[in-house]
């Protein structure tokens, strides 16, 4: 069932994880009855993997006393239970002792569909980004995912790396620099700054956009902590308007963190306007792209929201 594995997304990482494990032999991987995520990493090395049922908070305990032995370790299951079940772990166990331990979530937002609120994540980015320590990622695409597993190897920091859907990027170039965001389009009206899924969802809104009269930038915002404030600073002075994109809580995830940059900045003529999910458990029960419809959040209510935002500028 497609709810049940949700992303192609996992194998790619699975696979990226995999092929760095056969260069580097002290990566191991860990998870909680989220086999779907590693199972080129447990066939090739079965020696390196741990499976320890559907116990998050155990599993956050093994990660942090494998690598206690100077061992780099990918924790790995589904996102609402790794950040809300095991946060305290995550903190104590892993934040506390400065642990190389890498957590991958699958899951996140509201892939889950038909499973309903208790599977759905709209707040774990911001419960991770409040973590001392934690580096957060949020990958757009495949492309994103193998850079991102690449950096967290090149990385002994913690790391948190939000998996959501795979949806295509449309790329100029192929660059990915931890907290370094990367301008996809040029525009003079409005600056869409994304993450994740809505990424490629934002792309398709400034295409209709443009349709109307409206030119907007694109902004992929793949590292939430550290954040480009650079990138957002140069977009708030470029177009005046900034609308941020997560298929998140906008409380505590990338609006917040957009919000904070612009505020501190004493930049007051930078208009700013959030979407995402607001203040809401998931309702209703249906595919992924039924709740996305839902909560407008589809490239055509992105692209009216925006376009509602920008026009009250102008009158």
């Amino acid at each position: 069932m497609e709810y049940l594995q949700g992303s192609k997304l996992y194998e790619i990482y699975d696979q990226a994880v995999t092929e760095q494990a056969k260069q580097k032999k002290d990566i191991w991987s860990v998870d909680a009855c989220a086999t779907w995520m590693v199972e080129h990493f447990r066939r090739a090395f079965p020696e390196r993997w741990v499976e320890v049922g559907i116990a998050e908070q155990n599993m956050v305990g093994v990660a942090a006393g494998i690598a206690s032995t100077g061992k780099m370790v990918f924790a790995n299951t589904m996102a609402t239970f790794l950040t809300l079940r095991a946060i305290e772990q995550v903190k104590i166990d892993i934040l506390y002792n400065h642990l190389n331990v890498k957590l991958v979530s699958s899951h996140s937002g509201v892939i889950g569909g038909p499973w309903g609120s208790t599977h759905h994540a709209l707040e774990d980015i911001a419960y991770c980004r409040t973590l001392p320590f934690m580096k957060v990622i949020v990958p757009a695409d495949a492309y994103e995912v193998r850079e991102a597993v690449g950096v967290a190897v090149s990385d002994v920091s913690p790391i948190y790396i939000r998996l959501e859907r795979d949806e295509p990027v449309e790329r100029n170039e192929d660059t990915f620099r931890l907290g370094k965001a990367i301008e996809l389009y040029k525009g003079k009206d409005v600056t869409l700054i994304a993450t994740g899924s809505m990424v490629s969802f934002s792309q398709r809104a400034a295409k209709i956009l443009a349709k109307r009269g409206i030119s907007a930038s694109v902004i992929d915002m793949h590292t939430i902590k550290p954040i480009d404030q650079e990138a957002i600073l140069k977009a708030g002075k470029d177009t005046g308007n900034i609308v941020t994109v997560e298929e998140h809580e906008i409380n505590g995830g990338l609006g917040s963190a957009v919000a904070e940059v612009v505020a501190e900045s004493g930049l007051g003529r930078i208009r700013l306007k959030r979407i995402g999910m607001v203040d809401t458990l998931v309702e209703i029960v249906g595919s992924y792209k039924d709740i996305l419809k839902h909560y407008e959040l589809m490239p055509e209510d992105i692209a009216k929201k925006t376009e509602d935002f920008v026009k009250s500028a102008r009158r």
